[in-house]
């Protein structure tokens, strides 16, 4: 999986270098499923953290479905 775009930055609270989405971004991720899945749909959950220059706000948690359909890929011999 991916998310971007991703921005660098240093954290003056953690004194540590970070890396993040700033503003809206975006996940990728590729799923591959068995012969016998059956499932249409998807849940998963997304955490994330807003954080400024002199405070962080919570961490939140968000709870996602996506539905989707499934197609069965026609297998070639090779020659």
């Amino acid at each position: 999986w991916s998310v971007g775009p991703l921005k660098k930055w240093y954290d003056k609270f953690s004194k540590k270098q970070r890396e993040g989405v700033e503003g809206r971004g975006e996940l990728v991720a590729e799923l591959i499923a068995p012969e016998n899945f059956n499932s249409q749909e998807l849940h998963f959950e997304v955490d994330y953290q807003a954080c400024g220059d002199t405070f962080c706000l919570f961490p939140i948690t968000q709870k996602h479905k996506v539905e989707f359909t499934t197609v069965e890929l026609e297998s070639t011999s090779p020659m």
